[in-house]
C-alpha cells in the first residue's frame, strides 16, 4: 500500500518513474494495483507495455532510409502516436519493462523533462499532455546515466520488502481445499524455518531472488501429505538453489528438523519419496538394458543395444555377428541387428519390421541415481507447465 502512494505521487510529479528491484519483489503488481484502483475510481489508465531490450533501437525509435528518405516508425515512436490520439482525460502509461540501457533511454530525456516533448529521429515532435507518464520497470541503474536518472522519480524495491507468510499464504490458497489444512501446517512447522535457514545460511549456485526462492520451495510442495515427504520437498525445492556443499548442510538439518534417517547424507542429492514406505529413501544406480535380463536370448539384445549403440554401423554389425556366436542365437540377417528386440513370449531375438522399428528405440537413455534424482526434481515443474533453468557444464546431461 505505501509503494503503490508512493508510485502515485511521482507520476503526478513526474513524467517518468523508474521501479528498481529484483525480480519478483512486486514492481508489476504495484502498477496494476494502482491502474485498477484508478479505473475504480474513475480514472481510466490506458498502458502500453514495451521490452525495449527485445529489439534493436532502430526498431524501437523508427529510421530514415538513407536512398528513398523515407520515415518508418519504431515501436515506440508508433506508441507515442497513439497515446497523443487518446482522447482528454484518459490516463496513458507507456510501459518499459526491461534493462535500462543508455542506448536507447538518452533518447528520452527530452521528454523526461519538464516540457514533456518528445523529439523523434525523423525530426518529428510530440508534446505529451500531463496525463502520460513513462514508467520503467528494472533490477538495476547500473548502466543509466546521471542525465536520465535526474530527470525521473525513483522507487526502489527489495527483498526486505517481500512478506514471506503473505507469499506463501496467497499460494495455499490456491491449492485444492482439502490440502490446505495440511499444507498450511507443514509450511508453518519446516517449510518457513527453511527460507529463513537457505536466506541466512545458503551459498547459492546461481544468483535468486527471494521469490524465486520460496515459489521455487513451494514448487514440490503440492502433493505433501507426510512429514518423510516434506523432507524431500525441502531438500528437493529449497535445496536445489544451492551449492553441494550447502545442500549437503542443508539435508542434514531438514532431517534433525523433520526426525528422518538416511545413513549417508552426502547421498541426499539422490533422495526420494518412497510412497510405500512412507520414508526417506536413496536412488540406487540401474544397468540400463541389462537390468530386467533373464535369459540369454535377452542378454543378447541387451548387449546389442547397450554395448553396440556406441558404434558405428558397420562395427556394430560386427559386434552383432560376434554376440549372436558367443549367445547360440539366431537371425537370418545380421545388418538388421540394429532393429533387434526381445521377443518375450517367444524367448527369442527379433527383428523389428516397417514403423515398428522406432517405437522400442528409447535412445540409450541410462536411468542413473543421478539421472532419476534430476527427473524427481525436474517433474513437477513439466507437470505444472512452469519454466526453469538447467545448470551445469557442456556434456553433463542438461
Amino acid at each position: 500500500e505505501r509503494k503503490c502512494l508512493e508510485l502515485y505521487e511521482q507520476l503526478q510529479q513526474r513524467m517518468g518513474v523508474v521501479i528498481v528491484g529484483p525480480s519478483g519483489s512486486g514492481k508489476t503488481t504495484i502498477c496494476r494495483i494502482l491502474k485498477q484502483t484508478l479505473q475504480k475510481s474513475g480514472h481510466p489508465v490506458q498502458q502500453y507495455t514495451i521490452n525495449p531490450k527485445a529489439m534493436p533501437r532502430t526498431q524501437l525509435l523508427g529510421q530514415i532510409d538513407l536512398d528513398t528518405r523515407q520515415w518508418t516508425d519504431g515501436v515506440l515512436s508508433y506508441t507515442a502516436q497513439q497515446v497523443y490520439a487518446e482522447p482528454l482525460g484518459t490516463e496513458s502509461w507507456i510501459l518499459c519493462d526491461g534493462d535500462v540501457d543508455p542506448e536507447w533511454i538518452e533518447s528520452l530525456n527530452s521528454v523526461l523533462d519538464d516540457n514533456r516533448l518528445l523529439t523523434l529521429p525523423s525530426g518529428w515532435r510530440i508534446q505529451f499532455g500531463p496525463g502520460v507518464n513513462f514508467l520503467f520497470e528494472t533490477h538495476d541503474l547500473q548502466h543509466a546515466s546521471p542525465a536520465t536518472i535526474s530527470r525521473m522519480g525513483i522507487i526502489l524495491l527489495s527483498d526486505e520488502d517481500i512478506d514471506i507468510e503473505c507469499l506463501v499464504s496467497s499460494w495455499v490458497n490456491k491449492q485444492p481445499e482439502e490440502k490446505r489444512v495440511t499444507l498450511q501446517a507443514y509450511i508453518e512447522s519446516y517449510f518457513l524455518k527453511g527460507v529463513a535457514w537457505v536466506k541466512e545460511r545458503g551459498e547459492l549456485a546461481v544468483k535468486v531472488s527471494l521469490t524465486g526462492i520460496i515459489l521455487n520451495g513451494l514448487s514440490h510442495m503440492a502433493d505433501v501429505q507426510s512429514k518423510a515427504h516434506m523432507c524431500v520437498a525441502l531438500i528437493k525445492g529449497l535445496g536445489s538453489n544451492l551449492t553441494a556443499d550447502s545442500r549437503n548442510a542443508f539435508s542434514a538439518q531438514v532431517l534433525e528438523w523433520t526426525g528422518e534417517f538416511v545413513a549417508d547424507v552426502s547421498q541426499m542429492s539422490l533422495c526420494y519419496y518412497n510412497e510405500d514406505r512412507d520414508s526417506v529413501d536413496i536412488h540406487v544406480n540401474e544397468s540400463g538394458h541389462m537390468a530386467d535380463v533373464q535369459s540369454k536370448a535377452h542378454m543378447c539384445v541387451a548387449l546389442i543395444k547397450g554395448l553396440g549403440s556406441n558404434l558405428t554401423a558397420d562395427s556394430r554389425n560386427t559386434f552383432s555377428a560376434q554376440v549372436l556366436e558367443w549367445t547360440g542365437e539366431f537371425v537370418a540377417d545380421v545388418s538388421q541387428m540394429s532393429l533387434c528386440y526381445y521377443n518375450k513370449d517367444r524367448d527369442s531375438v527379433d527383428i523389428h519390421v516397417n514403423e515398428s522399428a522406432s517405437e522400442l528405440d528409447h535412445g540409450g537413455l541410462i536411468l542413473t541415481a543421478q539421472v532419476k534424482a534430476s527427473i524427481d526434481v525436474i517433474m513437477p515443474w513439466i507437470q505444472a507447465s512452469v519454466p526453469f533453468i538447467m545448470q551445469g557444464p557442456h556434456g553433463s546431461g542438461k
